[in-house]
């Protein structure tokens, strides 16, 4: 469940960087949750539904979010329920690879 997974986040958070959420549907959303302490965890819940109402969630393009996000960040982990309508999730990923970026 979620807090299982927030608890799996916990030992990679850091003053200096952290972990940035971005939600997205058909596109990624225009602002992002950055988590760096453990009691950051505990808001990401009451937050993550403000992110997420500002984010088109008409279809999942999983290949457009890896593609921006990519360019932002040298690793992305991706939590997603696999349900792509649109776009190329693989074609994006080989791509980000190429640049360096890590995808998990």
């Amino acid at each position: 469940g979620k807090a299982e997974l927030l608890s799996s986040l916990e030992p990679y958070l850091s003053e200096n960087q952290g972990i940035k959420l971005y939600p997205f549907g058909r596109t990624v959303g225009r602002r992002e949750i950055t988590l760096r302490r453990p009691e950051d965890l505990l808001r990401v819940s009451s937050s993550l539904p403000s992110l997420i109402g500002e984010v088109d969630t008409g279809d999942t393009n999983i290949g457009a979010a890896i593609q921006e996000l990519s360019q932002r960040n040298s690793a992305i982990l991706l939590l997603s329920d696999g349900f792509e309508t649109s776009g190329s999730a693989k074609q994006a990923a080989q791509q980000a690879a190429d640049r360096g970026a890590r995808i998990y």
